[in-house]
């Protein structure tokens, strides 16, 4: 017997129960520097896309929610043409066409989603928030191509080298072990519909003249400019490329995980399958890895944002605001 699809809008009462809960997760937000630097980074890159907004919401958008705002939601996109399912498990064929089939008629049949609109690249921004804790923490973003681009993977294993892949990556030798400059640096790379985001992350000392931060700000800064000028020599990129192979079966190592897998080919219709990931990893160059670093990562194009106290924003903006 399978569970009957549910799709409804919660009492007032249970809405204003999920408000109360979010509007504490905001206030929370609101005193944690990184959660603050998260908003503004996509607020910067996308500026009016619907992408610069934070899914979990905003305090004053919350506010504004109605009733029938909820309706609304649930007639336009909580409907069977608009819906992925994705199935693992013991169950064969049929069995899973005869769930999508009773799912589907539990749900008003409606129209897919309209096309998200595309993004335009943002112009150079230092933003500084006044923090006065012991560590001062760095954000650096930029936007990225759409998960459809055939850069994407080239991307990929640039982003695993410079500070994507824990403790074996470049900025994590030299920021920790060199220089004990950060606990942790790490980047990371998200692919959505229309362009997604890189972006790499650390904390360092707060000193009374920064001298920690703006050092710190100098390697990362060289260490990106040394990706567009140069292709990674051969070890590099093979240490990359067979990190990523050997992560790919872990991927795949559950139901759940498998679910997630085929759910994100469902979503993403142009998403290629696991085998042909696999075959472009495997064929990628250091060429190809270093023209999608430099199309792509920009420094006319970044947003690098700050939260620590007495920081001279200038000296940031002509630290990044010039070529690599």
């Amino acid at each position: 017997e399978h569970p009957q699809t549910v799709v409804h809008v919660q009492s007032t009462r249970a809405q204003q129960q999920q408000r109360n809960n979010v509007n504490i997760g905001q206030q929370q937000s609101k005193e944690n520097p990184t959660a603050a630097m998260q908003v503004q980074l996509y607020r910067a890159l996308y500026g009016q896309h619907p992408y610069a907004q934070p899914t979990t919401g905003t305090l004053g958008g919350l506010a504004t929610i109605t009733q029938t705002d909820l309706i609304n939601f649930r007639q336009h996109y909580l409907v069977a043409n608009n819906a992925t399912v994705a199935i693992t498990g013991a169950i064969d064929s049929q069995q899973a066409y005869a769930m999508i089939q009773r799912f589907a008629t539990e749900l008003a049949a409606g129209q897919p989603a309209p096309p998200l609109p595309p993004v335009s690249r943002p112009d150079f921004q230092v933003i500084i928030l006044p923090y006065a804790g012991q560590q001062a923490y760095v954000l650096i973003g930029s936007l990225a191509m759409p998960r459809r681009d055939t850069r994407r993977i080239p991307l990929q294993i640039a982003n695993h080298v410079l500070g994507g892949s824990g403790f074996s990556s470049q900025l994590m030798q030299v920021m920790r072990e060199q220089h004990g400059l950060s606990y942790t640096v790490s980047s990371d790379l998200t692919s959505l519909q229309q362009s997604g985001v890189w972006q790499l992350s650390y904390a360092t000392a707060q000193q009374p003249e920064q001298q920690a931060l703006y050092r710190s700000l100098a390697i990362v800064r060289d260490a990106m400019a040394k990706l567009a000028r140069q292709p990674l020599d051969e070890s590099t990129l093979n240490f990359a490329k067979n990190s990523l192979l050997n992560a790919q079966p872990k991927q795949w190592a559950s139901n759940e995980q498998a679910n997630a897998q085929l759910s994100v080919l469902g979503f993403y219709p142009s998403s290629v399958s696991a085998l042909a990931q696999r075959r472009h990893i495997e064929s990628t160059t250091a060429q190809q890895v270093q023209q999608a670093w430099s199309d792509t990562i920009r420094p006319e194009h970044l947003v690098v944002i700050i939260a620590a106290h007495q920081v001279d924003q200038k000296r940031v903006e002509q630290l990044f605001n010039r070529p690599f």
